[in-house]
């Protein structure tokens, strides 16, 4: 764990730009930021694996990182990437139980780490707060449920392009061709992303291809945006 580098208003500006304290009131975010400490985390870096005990929660500062799980089988299924602003988690800091997936670092990260411990106290002198939170939780729990139901009940055509919009609204640059990425997305992680084969997710991104929706250069999607619309 690093020292801090950013003085307390900066941590509070960091805190309320995160979906999770967005709505709290610039004097709770000061009571947090008093126990909020900085840490740094290379590449490629496990900050967490599924199982471990959760003694703290998260907020993205800088970077990118990877949540996924593994099977017994050993098949991946990504669940999502985090980037600044987003927190995770949280899950385990609230009701002290074992993590509920693995998150990797992509990118070299600045994380805000909240210990566990501090934050109970603080909730149970601020349960205000709790409320507030309960509500933000709720909200991501939906999305995290709907995105699941699609995942189900689509087919891979539709869960592909709905993964590929979402991916495209977080990542997505405008070129001359098309809509880039401003960073690489494998086809075995979107395959992942998507609970496909690799095999499969390549063949409907060729199929894509010769309809002139997709077009692959350096490794890296383009997308035509009439793509997307496959999603509505």
């Amino acid at each position: 764990m690093s020292q801090n580098r950013y003085n307390k208003i900066e941590i509070i500006e960091m805190l309320s730009s995160s979906f999770l304290f967005s709505g709290l009131d610039k004097s709770e975010l000061d009571k947090i930021a008093d126990f909020a400490k900085l840490q740094h985390i290379n590449a490629k870096t496990t900050v967490f694996f599924k199982g471990d005990h959760g003694n703290s929660m998260f907020i993205v500062i800088s970077g990118r990182l990877k949540v996924q799980n593994v099977s017994e089988e050993g098949k991946t299924l990504i669940i999502g990437f985090l980037e600044p602003g987003a927190s995770f988690g949280e899950i385990a800091v609230l009701d002290g139980k074992p993590r509920t997936a693995t998150v990797i670092c992509v990118d070299q990260s600045e994380l805000l780490v909240i210990d566990r411990s501090s934050f109970l106290q603080f909730l149970e002198m601020h349960p205000n707060v709790a409320i507030k939170l309960m509500a933000v939780i709720c909200q991501m729990l939906r999305t995290t449920n709907e995105f699941l139901e699609s995942m189900v009940f689509l087919n891979l055509p539709f869960r592909l392009a709905k993964m590929l919009r979402l991916l495209s609204l977080k990542y997505g640059i405008s070129t001359p061709n098309g809509i880039g990425f401003d960073m690489k997305i494998s086809q075995s992680d979107l395959a992942n992303l998507v609970g496909a084969s690799r095999e499969s997710v390549n063949k409907q991104l060729r199929n894509w291809e010769d309809e002139g929706l997709v077009k692959i250069e350096d490794g890296k999607l383009i997308l035509d945006p009439k793509l997307l619309s496959i999603a509505d």
